[in-house]
């Protein structure tokens, strides 16, 4: 379990720094350069970029930081894991990669238009949701 532990730190690390980097170009107001095929500022720009009138990657930053938290917790703590706190990880985990490939859809059936970093983000949301099912 300390491998799979390691490994949803590093995901959500790497979520994270993701995330920040999307909400720096929006907030900066500087395009994004998308590395494959796509067109990033039209997908980070659309009305699907906002839930709740909140920016997604608000939403992502505070998830993946909490993902980061609670798997650090449990690494230090390894009784903590099937607590409460082990039932909320995994529930947050399967309502982010819902989200992730709700949001997937939206790009390739609303939008027409792909961004590779939220794909990007959608599969660190759906590896981290993995990990953690098989966890339990």
């Amino acid at each position: 379990m300390t491998i799979a532990l390691v490994f949803e730190i590093a995901l959500g690390v790497l979520g994270l720094a993701l995330a920040l980097s999307i909400w720096w170009s929006k907030h900066d107001d500087v395009s994004l350069v998308c590395p494959l095929d796509g067109n990033c500022d039209e997908v980070m720009r659309s009305r699907y970029s906002r839930f709740l009138g909140i920016p997604l990657e608000i939403y992502g930053m505070s998830y993946y930081l909490f993902v980061v938290l609670v798997s650090a917790a449990f690494l230090l703590f390894p009784d903590t894991f099937f607590s409460p706190l082990g039932l909320v990880f995994f529930f947050a985990s399967l309502a982010s990669a819902v989200a992730a490939c709700i949001l997937s859809g939206i790009q390739f059936f609303v939008l027409h238009s792909r961004c590779t970093w939220c794909f990007g983000s959608a599969l660190i949301s759906i590896a981290i949701f993995i990990i953690a099912f098989l966890w339990l």
